[in-house]
């Protein structure tokens, strides 16, 4: 099983293309899963997984603590923006759910450091194919840990990827193939990939651009209000 942990659609802000045209992505790429995380909202309601053009897809969301940001599967909810890391952590396992911490390591502000390994989190996210710094650092202090292209546009999906050797894919039980890989994931029986892209470089400084254009400001994304 090939899965791309870490995607984003148009429901996100900053992201250009459907849900339909990842999985179309994802299929070029010979992936068998994505997994759609947008930022603090869902691109379904409800978050059941979906068969699109033969690609599995999860839908989570990704959640801007006050810490950093964090990816959450498996409840179906949102999460409200700013909220405490560690009590986004204990909330989601005690409804059943995964917790991920997204570029742990980046030099951006968005990153959690040195606090990643002590929220307690499922998972680690090890290399994410739009951060290179991340990638780069997370290959000497991250042993075992998810993969994703953190992909904006659907060119950039599966610059990274996670590997789970023990699932096959299969479509017959959408629900089970979904926790099938959530299991797979807390267990640690995971291994990422990473494969950038000219396309990640340029999409995400075309992004700084629009971003300076608009605001002024240089940094991809505001800091959750801590107040």
């Amino acid at each position: 099983m090939k899965i791309d942990f870490h995607v984003h659609s148009n429901h996100s802000v900053d992201a250009l293309d459907t849900v339909e045209s990842l999985a179309l992505a994802a299929r070029k790429k010979g992936l068998d899963a994505i997994a759609v995380c947008d930022h603090d909202t869902m691109a379904r309601k409800g978050g059941r997984p979906q068969l699109i053009g033969g690609v599995l897809v999860l839908f989570g969301t990704e959640v801007s603590t006050a810490q950093g940001h964090v990816q959450v599967f498996g409840t179906g909810k949102t999460y409200k923006k700013g909220i405490d890391a560690f009590k986004l952590v204990e909330k989601v396992k005690s409804e059943g759910g995964i917790t991920i911490v997204a570029h742990p390591y980046s030099r951006r502000g968005h990153a959690l450091h040195e606090l990643a390994p002590q929220v307690g989190a499922t998972a680690l996210e090890k290399f994410n194919g739009r951060d290179f710094v991340h990638s780069w650092r997370a290959r000497r202090l991250i042993a075992v840990g998810t993969g994703g292209s953190d992909a904006h546009v659907a060119a950039e999906v599966g610059n990274a990827w996670t590997e789970i050797e023990t699932i096959k894919p299969s479509h017959k039980n959408l629900a089970s193939a979904e926790a099938d890989i959530l299991s797979a994931v807390a267990k640690g029986q995971i291994t990422a990939r990473y494969r950038p892209s000219l396309a990640s470089i340029a999409s995400r400084y075309a992004q700084k651009l629009g971003r300076f254009i608009r605001t002024g400001k240089v940094g991809m994304y505001a800091p959750p209000n801590k107040g």
